[in-house]
């Protein structure tokens, strides 16, 4: 397993564990504003990448927009299904 493949694993579990942990702590309005203001600075930051740059330096936009796209997703889903009643069963 490469150096660059255990980084990104740990980032994601650490990103997805910090998220849990802290949502709470928000509303869910500013939950979803926040993943997608990261989502939208790592697109930027890779749009400023050149032919030339290395993988590395994919690092940090991918783990950026994948947090914020995680996050907005993540607390979208639940505010879209907090109202709903639970299924009973099919007809």
């Amino acid at each position: 397993m490469s150096v660059l493949s255990r980084q990104v694993t740990v980032l994601v579990f650490t990103g997805s564990q910090l998220s849990a942990r802290t949502a709470h702590l928000l509303n869910g309005r500013a939950v979803i504003l926040l993943g997608l203001t990261f989502s939208m600075t790592g697109l930027l930051w890779l749009s400023q990448l050149s032919q030339t740059s290395g993988y590395r330096s994919l690092l940090g936009p991918l783990v950026l927009f994948g947090f914020g796209k995680n996050d907005a997703a993540h607390h979208a889903a639940h505010g879209l299904g907090a109202g709903t009643p639970p299924l009973r069963g099919r007809r």
